[in-house]
């Protein structure tokens, strides 16, 4: 018998997201062009591309500049513990509550790209010289681990930290 495959679509992650976030932030439009639903569809598309809100904004042509869209977004966020509240919220939303319920294995990786711009620039933190510099932005990913089989072959790379919650 053939194995049961997720039906799931990109798309479908992507308008569940959109929806929960617009009930969660409580964001406004900022001028004319960027409505709330095209700055939470611009954060979306961001995220699952995992790219800057510039190549967004450039490559998808959300009718404004990126400088427009930054200033929305920056307009927009809420300081730390209330936008971190919103957040939670609205992964509780999603049904993410049941994680809570039981012990899980996180495995956290730490990504560095190098940085040859200002040292004083915001986000920017020395460290070991790589590529012809020793600034660096810094950002961490985090995965969920499932199978102890994956922590443990998890645990044997490099940089990555096995944490349990």
């Amino acid at each position: 018998m053939r194995p049961a495959h997720s039906t799931i679509r990109p798309a479908t992650v992507r308008r569940t997201a959109a929806k929960v976030l617009k009930q969660t932030l409580a964001w406004n439009d900022y001028g004319r062009i960027l409505t709330t639903k095209r700055l939470i569809d611009l954060i979306v598309l961001s995220a699952a591309l995992a790219c800057s809100l510039t190549a967004v904004v450039r490559r998808f042509g959300f009718g404004c500049s990126h400088e427009t869209a930054r200033k929305a977004v920056y307009t927009n966020l809420a300081e730390w513990p209330e936008l971190t509240q919103q957040l939670l919220n609205a992964l509780y939303q999603i049904g993410a509550k049941t994680l809570v319920r039981r012990e899980w294995v996180i495995a956290i990786d730490e990504h560095r790209v190098p940085f040859y711009g200002r040292r004083d620039t915001f986000g920017v933190t020395g460290g070991q010289k790589k590529h012809g510099t020793k600034y660096a932005f810094s950002y961490a990913t985090a995965v969920l681990v499932h199978r102890c089989v994956n922590a443990r072959r998890l645990q044997r790379r490099r940089r990555v930290v096995i944490v349990c919650c």
